[in-house]
């Protein structure tokens, strides 16, 4: 009698070969068309240099740029190839920031973008063409504008002799305790109603150098009391000063070219030159002397106290003067009403190419504040 075979009960059946086989054709198949799918993903992705991601950036860069404009109070700049813009305080540092986007204008090359005063950064890696245009709106006004002209340089006042009149000549000694003046009124010239203001611009003196070396100094001193010949103690504007070495041995006319803040109001006349010395005893200048000198616009003085006094007295001024010739230059105004235009921008155009051969796009910025511009 035959016995039935025994199992295990709750035991799987091991696979066949036949199964194994089976299963790793078809896992096979599975894995590389997994690869395949992978491959063709990976070669559908953007790179670098692709059109559509320098298309990508380009449009974030325009975004940055058109914020930066739309939101600016100043425009510095207003060119084709370069952009120069305010916009308000970004990093809390409490001063406003000074934007600047450039192109060089050479196919290829970048857009950049500098903020204050750092280095540029690159904003778009390759333009083909770029322009940026500005619309305005204008708005008629009438003004009235001032103009200032300076005339050439003039003769103001002068003492060579008097008419009529010998002149014994002398020297009057420059130095540190000695000082010599001139009084003058300006006669030689009428100023024009508009003038504005006066330049005493060279005085020439008959002199000749002193007998230690050194310097000479010279100013245009107002009288202390006016239709009196003593200078007041400050000069008018500051002094001239040349070396003792640079004067003539025998006396000569000497230059002394006075700075540019010697200025007078056009209503002042009478004006008083003042030389002295550094050094001891390092100029002469020539006077003239007679009893009998003539009552007119010109007095010589002089001092032994560094100017603290002033001889001769006022009855006998008449008698010296010290020859020397003034020269100035005097300035008007005048004004008219003109018809002006002022410029506010409203709109600033953007045209761009990134790639060659492709598409060009153009945007125009509303600019908010309406700034004022100019053309």
């Amino acid at each position: 009698m035959t016995r039935p075979a025994r199992t295990r009960s709750g035991t799987r059946p091991a696979y066949s070969l036949i199964e194994l086989v089976s299963a790793l054709a078809i896992t096979s198949v599975l894995v590389v068309g997994l690869g395949s799918a992978v491959t063709v993903a990976s070669l559908s992705m953007p790179q670098d240099g692709d059109p559509l991601i320098e298309a990508i950036n380009a449009a974030d860069a325009l975004s940055v740029l058109a914020d930066d404009l739309r939101y600016a109070t100043e425009f510095a700049e207003t060119q084709a190839l370069r952009v120069r813009c305010t916009v308000p305080d970004r990093d809390a540092d409490g001063s406003p920031e000074d934007i600047r986007y450039e192109w060089s204008g050479t196919p290829g090359e970048p857009l950049l973008r500098q903020n204050g005063s750092g280095g540029w950064q690159t904003v778009i890696e390759r333009v083909e063409s770029l322009a940026f245009s500005y619309e305005t709106t204008g708005v008629q006004s009438t003004e009235t504008q001032v103009t200032e002209s300076t005339s050439a340089e003039l003769l103001f006042a002068s003492h060579t002799g008097w008419a009529g009149v010998t002149a014994e000549p002398g020297l009057l000694t420059v130095g540190q305790q000695d000082q010599a003046a001139e009084y003058f009124v300006i006669d030689r010239v009428a100023f024009p109603a508009n003038t504005t203001s006066v330049q005493v611009t060279r005085v020439r003196l008959l002199m000749s150098k002193g007998v230690d070396p050194g310097t000479v100094s010279v100013g245009i001193h107002k009288p202390a009391v006016p239709g009196e010949g003593a200078p007041a103690p400050a000069s008018v504007g500051s002094l001239t000063t040349l070396s003792s070495s640079s004067l003539p041995a025998s006396k000569g006319w000497v230059d002394f070219v006075l700075p540019s803040d010697v200025v007078i109001s056009a209503r002042e006349s009478e004006l008083v030159i003042v030389a002295s010395g550094v050094g001891g005893t390092t100029a002469n200048w020539s006077y003239n002397y007679n009893r009998k000198g003539p009552a007119d616009s010109t007095v010589g003085l002089f001092s032994s106290s560094s100017g603290n006094t002033w001889s001769p007295n006022a009855g006998k001024q008449d008698q010296y003067d010290l020859p020397f010739y003034a020269y100035g230059t005097y300035t008007i105004s005048s004004s008219s009403d003109v018809d002006v235009t002022t410029h506010y921008l409203h709109t600033v155009g953007i045209t761009l190419q990134t790639d060659p051969g492709g598409v060009v796009s153009t945007t125009g910025v509303e600019i908010y504040s309406n700034p004022q511009v100019t053309p």
